[in-house]
Formats: C-alpha cells, structure tokens, sequence
C-alpha cells in the first residue's frame, strides 16, 4: 500500500437563490450549511480538505482513505475515469456533490518530454 498523498475536486451542486440571473445560476454557491455538512462528511472520512471557493474545494488522503470512501484508488492503473463513483457514500452527502473529478497530471516533467 502507498501512502503518498491523492487528491481531487469535490464539486456541488450550485445553490438556489432568488433573483438570480439564469445565465449565471450555475456560479451561485450551495448554502452555507450544505457546505459545511459535505466538508465535515469527508474530513470525518479522513480526508483533508481545502477552502471552499466558488462551488468546490479539493480532498487529500492515503490510498487507504480513498479506497476506503470510493472503493477505488485513482492512482491505480485499472482506475481510468476521470470522475469517482459516489455510490459508497451517504445520500444525505451525495445528493449535493455533482462530482468527484481528478485532475490531469502535468505534461511537464519526469518521464514527460
């Protein structure tokens, strides 16, 4: 087992609000108590989260915490989506995630020419 950090994006769903311009509905944050539910969900999971902006913030952990929670590890090789199933977590968390997504690695280098 590697202990080497992973990380992703944990992106919400955006937030309803009143007044709001239907072409910029999908910038409006979730409500305050969502967001602190979701963050308190992973980092109970063991994951350390960063700040929230805009509607997301990233996760890190072990491969242990990410098999663990999503019953994958993204660095593995047999793992090739760009998104991590939610079907291991809570309703009440994944009813306000859109997504779980892992970034590309860098095309610069070690290994890239």
């Amino acid at each position: 087992m590697n202990n080497w950090p992973r990380s992703a994006l944990v992106v919400l769903h955006a937030g309803q609000r009143a007044n709001v311009d239907p072409h910029r509905a999908n910038e409006v944050p979730p409500a305050d108590a969502v967001v602190q539910q979701v963050i308190s969900a992973f980092v109970d999971a063991g994951f350390d989260v960063g700040p929230f902006i805009g509607i997301s913030f990233a996760i890190s952990g072990t491969e242990a915490v990410f098999k663990r929670t999503f019953g994958v590890d993204p660095l593995a090789e047999q793992f090739r989506g760009p998104e991590l199933p939610l079907d291991r977590m809570s309703g009440e968390i994944t009813k306000h995630v859109a997504a779980v997504t892992l970034t590309e690695p860098p095309a610069f280098g070690p290994g890239n020419p």
